[in-house]
């Protein structure tokens, strides 16, 4: 048994787990645990890019181990739906990075196995530690919000930058 963790690399993957299509953008980054069952189905180019790291029980166990009882290890594991996030480009291009700096180093299996697990780590801490994640409300500030009432009234519409201000 293994545990998997994927990263989109295109638009519009279209992704089935336990069930239910899930249309990923780029830069989703999802946590596959031992019981999910997954599958790909290529978007309307048919193309699929993504990366994907499979990784042994062992290593999942050990890690969240290390990361100790205040990280969100019980839940990682046991909510209904895999963990996912989706990273900005820098993040993207960071972590891309990484994976080809493992692959393009020492050919012995100790170094690569070590820059995986030092990768494993920088992902779990940076991207499902503060999991569940909760929704970002953007709170508009009331000034805000009047004034965009008193902006879509016909009669501001030609109002000079003056009279705007005043609003």
């Amino acid at each position: 048994d293994y545990y998997e963790l994927f990263l989109t690399l295109s638009e519009g993957v279209v992704h089935i787990i336990n069930g239910v299509e899930d249309l990923l953008p780029k830069g989703a980054l999802v946590f596959i645990r031992k019981g999910d069952k997954h599958f790909f189905k290529p978007n309307s180019n048919d193309e699929i890019g993504m990366v994907n790291l499979a990784v042994s029980e062992e290593i999942i166990e050990n890690l969240f181990l290390f990361l100790s009882d205040s990280f969100p290890a019980k839940r990682l594991l046991k909510d209904k739906n895999p963990p996912k996030t989706v990273l900005g480009s820098i993040d993207l291009k960071r972590i891309i990075a990484a994976l080809n700096a493992i692959n393009a180093g020492p050919i012995d299996d100790y170094h690569k196995s070590l820059g995986y697990k030092k990768l494993l780590v920088s992902i779990f801490c940076e991207y499902f530690n503060d999991y569940p994640f909760k929704e970002v409300v953007l709170q508009i500030p009331l000034w805000l919000k009047d004034f965009d009432v008193k902006m879509k009234k016909i009669e501001n519409f030609s109002a000079s930058s003056d009279e705007i201000i005043k609003l």
